[in-house]
């Protein structure tokens, strides 16, 4: 298990394998980032942020999916 930390006003860019889980938690109380997915083995998949809040809610939380734009649309 990997583990940072990525200071404010900063960026990070790392891999996550299919079938793993990566979890993001604030450890300086309520803070608000960017967060973007692509696909390593294709880069027009990438995340879909509105279709994500049409098809879970605004807020995302544990177990809800994010999803892909077209033509793909599936759970990143």
């Amino acid at each position: 298990m990997n583990s940072f930390i990525v200071p404010a006003c900063s960026g990070r860019a790392w891999e996550v394998p299919a079938g793993h889980l990566c979890r993001i938690i604030t450890v300086d109380g309520p803070q608000v980032g960017d967060f973007n997915v692509w696909n390593r083995h294709d880069a027009g998949e990438r995340f879909w942020a509105a279709r994500t809040r049409q098809l879970q809610r605004a807020h995302v939380s544990t177990y809800d999916r994010l999803w892909s734009c077209l033509p793909f649309l599936r759970p990143c």
